[in-house]
């Protein structure tokens, strides 16, 4: 997931400011610097207090009899996210940085998992202390630090 979310963000900077990236030139970026062949987005309907705004599914599939087969990837992302651009646009990147580390499938989350995920979000403050993060932790993370380098490139943040 590092190396390909770096790939885009450099290739995006050599292209455009990043501090006006649009889905679209974001799309655009992971269909042409990544293995990911074809996107697409739709919205769900869930209240603002679900605390899961965006998934994905990847498959590889044919879009004709003839073609050769594409990786295809499917965002999903809450309706109320239309209003905020910003959300939007970073939790539609972190579901396509996740993407790039499945092989095939959906980014599924169990309920118990969930509620595991949450607790240990609203303790990531006392981690030194603990010492450990659990696998699905460290993948919500990765993802959000690879969309945020592709959205706001380190050289910006300084």
């Amino acid at each position: 997931m590092i190396e390909a979310a770096c790939h885009v963000s450099c290739k995006l900077q050599e292209t455009c400011d990043p501090r006006k990236l649009d889905l679209q030139t974001i799309q655009s970026a992971f269909e042409v610097y990544t293995e990911i062949d074809r996107t697409s987005f739709r919205d769900y309907d869930t209240s603002e207090e679900n605390p899961i705004w965006g998934s994905f599914r990847k498959w590889k599939g044919q879009v004709a009899v003839y073609a050769l087969p594409e990786i295809m990837v499917e965002i999903r992302y809450a309706r109320h996210l239309r209003n905020k651009e910003d959300w939007l646009r970073l939790i539609i990147t972190k579901e396509l940085c996740h993407s790039l580390d499945a092989e095939e499938g959906q980014h599924n989350v169990s309920d118990r998992n969930l509620v595991d995920l949450v607790n240990k979000f609203s303790f990531h403050s006392n981690l030194e202390s603990s010492g450990t993060i659990d696998g699905l932790l460290k993948l919500e993370l990765l993802a959000e630090i690879c969309a945020l380098e592709i959205l706001c490139p380190f050289q910006f943040r300084l």
